[in-house]
């Protein structure tokens, strides 16, 4: 269990009240404006947003945030309240979802994280006990002048092993890029392609088609998209926000890449398009 507070300035050291969140979407709203509020520990720093009311077989998961540091992506569930055993189950049955789509986010750890005003003392030593379920309390105070975020976290006692594999990739032009995760190094590897041979869409589509992303015949998640997503498609989290240009045409580059079908990128790079990549060590 951890606490950390955001936000501390109360020059005039007047005394904090409580500021509660009166609905539940304000305080959603409120953490994707103060995404920091879910840094975790030093391993799960600097969270990216990559989805909201995100639908899934009829469920929605509130948020779903990116980790690149850890390589991790995170569902989380948000409780304007006390988090029970019946929040915690509902969250798992989110990821037993998730995890049995034919399109599952991907990364190589993925954990869950229950948000709320409260917790209940028996739910403390179940998230605990758990190997990838954290518990966020978080309260909001005021002194009619400054704000201040007070957050509780409540981890597990051991978690997974976790690859933070980093890497340089040196592009066919010479261009160094170094510290890259393992979506973001596909996300350069294509921006380079593009840059350096100022190719066509329909090239670039052929040099990376989406058998390369090793995700089976039922997926429908091709590695560059032409058309953006919005927040209600399930496909929305798997890919970046950040378009690259092609053809003077914006394409979307999907996000989802782990132990089991970066090796296959690396290949392409190295063998076919004049790359190298290396991992930091």
């Amino acid at each position: 269990m951890s606490s950390r507070s955001f936000i501390i300035t109360n020059q005039d050291c007047k005394m904090l009240l409580p500021n509660p969140f009166l609905f539940e979407l304000a305080m959603e709203e409120y953490i994707i404006e103060h995404l920091d509020v879910l840094t975790l520990s030093e391993d799960y720093i600097s969270p990216q947003l990559e989805g909201y009311e995100v639908a899934k077989k009829k469920k929605r998961y509130d948020l779903v945030v990116r980790y690149d540091s850890a390589e991790t992506i995170a569902i989380v569930e948000i409780k304007k309240g006390k988090l029970d055993k019946k929040a915690y189950n509902q969250l798992l049955t989110y990821m037993a979802i998730d995890a049995k789509s034919p399109n599952p986010l991907i990364a190589d750890n993925k954990i869950g994280v229950l948000v709320g005003t409260a917790i209940d003392c028996n739910l403390i030593p179940i998230v605990m006990a758990s190997p990838n379920i954290y518990a966020v309390v978080l309260n909001r105070y005021d002194s009619g002048k400054d704000e201040t975020i007070h957050t509780t976290i409540f981890t597990p006692s051991t978690a997974p092993q976790r690859d933070y594999t980093r890497y340089t990739l040196k592009t066919k032009l010479g261009k160094m890029l170094s510290n890259l995760g393992k979506s973001r190094l596909v996300l350069e590897i294509i921006r380079a392609y593009i840059e350096e041979t100022n190719c066509t869409l329909t090239n670039l589509q052929k040099q990376f088609p989406q058998k390369l992303a090793n995700r089976g015949k039922g997926s429908k998640m091709p590695i560059i998209r032409e058309q953006a997503l919005t927040p209600a498609d399930a496909l929305y989290v798997r890919y970046f926000k950040e378009p690259l240009y092609c053809e003077n045409k914006p394409i979307y580059v999907c996000n989802q890449w782990g132990k089991g079908n970066i090796q296959q990128m690396i290949n392409k790079a190295q063998n076919d398009l004049g790359m190298t990549i290396t991992i930091q060590k």
